[in-house]
């Protein structure tokens, strides 16, 4: 079985992009240091949207995906 991969856009208020940003980077961090299969976990940034956040993250298959699901946030 293949690679799944999520894209995901995230709204903020406006004005508290950088605040929610420090949570998501550690967020990712966590994601990569602690889930199996966790391959890839990029944080996006779009400038012209200043209440927008993209996350690109990769797992090794779907059944990896399926247990980042399960573990505690």
């Amino acid at each position: 079985m293949g690679k799944l991969a999520v894209v995901a856009t995230i709204k903020t208020i406006r004005g508290r992009r950088e605040e929610y940003l420090k949570h998501l980077q550690a967020h990712a961090q966590r994601c990569l240091t602690t889930e199996p299969g966790t391959l890839n976990f990029e944080i996006l940034v779009p400038h012209e949207l200043d209440d927008t956040t993209m996350l690109y993250e990769v797992y090794e298959s779907p059944k990896s995906f399926r247990g980042a699901l399960e573990w505690p946030v």
